[in-house]
Parts: C-alpha cells; sequence; structure tokens
C-alpha cells in the first residue's frame, strides 16, 4: 500500500542542505570581502579551484543562485551586493567540486563595474549587457 506524499523527501534534502552550504558560503564571503584584499581571495579561489573536478551544469547554477539570493534575504535584511553574492556562489561551487568562473568587469565612459558568475563561458542568471558591454578585469 503506497501513499503519494505531496512533498517527496527526496527532492527537499537537497534543498535544505543546499540552503544550509548557500548560508555558509554568503557569511563566508561577505568576511572575506571585509578581512582580506582582492589579490588573497583571488590567489585562494584559484588553489581551491585546482581540486575541482567537471564543470557545473546550467541547472546546478539555477539551483545555487536561487539558494544564494534567498539566503541573502534571510540572513541579511539589505541588498547584498553584487560582489559578495557572486563569490558565494563560487564558494558554493568550490565545496560541490564544480568548476565555474569568477568575473569582475567595468564599463568605460559611464564607470559601472560589475561581479558575475559564468559557467561554460556563460553568465548565470545576467542581463545581456554584461556580456556585451562589459569588459572583464578578473577572471578566476
Amino acid at each position: 500500500m503506497g501513499v503519494k506524499m505531496a512533498l517527496d523527501p527526496r527532492t527537499n534534502k537537497g534543498s535544505w542542505t543546499q540552503d544550509i552550504m548557500s548560508s555558509v558560503s554568503l557569511v563566508t564571503a561577505v568576511i572575506l570581502m571585509r578581512c582580506c584584499s582582492l589579490y588573497r581571495i583571488e590567489k585562494l579561489l584559484r588553489r581551491f579551484k585546482k581540486g575541482c573536478t567537471r564543470e557545473m551544469s546550467m541547472q546546478e547554477a539555477e539551483k545555487v543562485w536561487e539558494s544564494i539570493r534567498k539566503c541573502s534575504v534571510l540572513l541579511f535584511f539589505t541588498r547584498v551586493a553584487c560582489l559578495e553574492t557572486s563569490l558565494a556562489f563560487m564558494i558554493c561551487a568550490l565545496l560541490k567540486r564544480r568548476k565555474a568562473e569568477w568575473c569582475i568587469g567595468v564599463t568605460i565612459g559611464v564607470f559601472e563595474s560589475h561581479a558575475w558568475i559564468e559557467v561554460a563561458g556563460v553568465p548565470v542568471r545576467e542581463p545581456d549587457y554584461v556580456m556585451n558591454q562589459m569588459k572583464k578585469i578578473l577572471v578566476v
């Protein structure tokens, strides 16, 4: 006698574990941004990225991004900037041993800077102008 449950425990298990990983990554990212130089953060990311076994899929990236955005609202009552959220994403990817690229770019003319994540050369959840107008100054 099988009873179908409204919430499948197997699908929910990944959700809360991802949320915990995202929360830890977000807090770590905020602390790193406050306490370390960008140079040191870059060195750390490059060192840990060597241990990554395979490229992150876009489906995985979407789940991580959603979780990080949700946790940023719950942990911090204000908006968390792109630098912290993208660094938290990168930390999550490294914890999962997945490859992704952390990018920081600028536009010239009217100065604007932005940080984002790319998976297989495609920005995750970013508008088209990021690929078209931003010049990358750092890629990890």
